[in-house]
């Protein structure tokens, strides 16, 4: 099934999902279609000046974002949507989310609101088609949150498509504790928030969704990406994706910066968690995460179906 595509908006594909779920090295990989041009995390552009983009130049400097930088500033009325949302908003898109019956409903929470972000859009696909590659017709935006993924939906001017990327409840709490976090909260967050995301999609973007394993996809990129391909309409080489990705420069900013700046020799699953943790832990995390990873994240023991382009 192919995803209905709109002449007169702005196509942008938006990446959801939790951290440390794979997001950066997916967007890479997609953003090596021949249609399509990936920007990173966009919900942090107004607070990373002093950041460094993937060309090496500081995003305040950058070729691509440093004009746009100082003209879209932070806040209510000209900025870009930010990432985190006050505890109120936030109970506020989880009753619009149960009480809501379409998206025209959705924007009423944001009346009064003047973000910049359709504006930024138009802009960046303007100045991407006009000097760094003239065939794109999509936008990747991989910030991941549910939040922005809640207002873009309700923007007029964008046709927004979505990547739900679920990874293992394992690999991710694995990955926040190696880093300081704690694993138990994680836990929950990360079932609520694909809790919400699968919800928000099923009811509002049905058609115009995919869920994606990341462990899936690890498991075989070309029949993940030929997937992709026909869903949304992208043009990634599904054999040669990792070549394509490293010759070229690309000017993504936040994400993982691990994977974002060093040449990827191959795609495979991180299943750290399974040396590191102990038995007793290992046990219980796939216990009580059976269900939801069995749902999200291995939901048949087959191989992904192919799909023909």
């Amino acid at each position: 099934m192919k995803v209905e595509q709109n002449e007169s908006k702005v196509k942008v594909l938006y990446i959801v999902g939790t951290g440390h779920s794979g997001s950066t090295l997916l967007n890479l990989i997609l953003g090596s279609s021949k249609n399509a041009y990936s920007l990173g995390e966009v919900a942090h552009f107004s607070q990373s000046g002093l950041q460094q983009c993937n060309c090496s130049e500081i995003i305040s400097t950058c070729d691509l974002w440093g004009e746009y930088f100082s003209k879209f500033s932070l806040g209510d009325t000209e900025g870009i949507y930010p990432l985190k949302s006050s505890f109120k908003e936030y109970l506020k898109f989880m009753f619009a989310c149960l009480l809501k019956r379409n998206r025209v409903g959705l924007a009423s929470l944001f009346s009064g609101k003047n973000y910049a972000d359709s504006v930024l859009y138009n802009e960046l696909l303007s100045k991407v088609k006009g000097s760094i590659r003239p065939g794109v017709e999509i936008l990747i935006d991989s910030s991941k949150g549910f939040n922005r993924l809640f207002y873009l939906s309700t923007l007029p001017g964008i046709d927004l498509s979505v990547i739900h990327l679920v990874r293992d409840g394992r690999s991710v709490i694995h990955s926040y504790e190696k880093r300081g976090y704690s694993g138990f909260t994680r836990i929950f967050k990360w079932l609520l928030i694909n809790l919400q995301i699968d919800f928000f999609c099923k009811k509002f973007m049905k058609s115009k969704s995919l869920r994606l394993s990341y462990d899936q996809f690890c498991m075989d990129p070309s029949l993940a990406l030929a997937q992709i391909n026909s869903f949304f309409g992208l043009k990634v080489d599904t054999v040669k994706y990792l070549d394509d990705v490293n010759s070229s420069v690309n000017h993504n900013f936040a994400g993982n910066h691990h994977v974002s700046r060093k040449k990827i020799e191959s795609v495979r699953c991180d299943l750290s968690w399974k040396k590191n943790f102990s038995w007793l832990k290992a046990t219980m995390l796939s216990v009580l995460l059976y269900v939801p990873n069995k749902i999200w994240v291995y939901p048949s023991k087959k191989k992904l179906k192919e799909v023909k382009e």
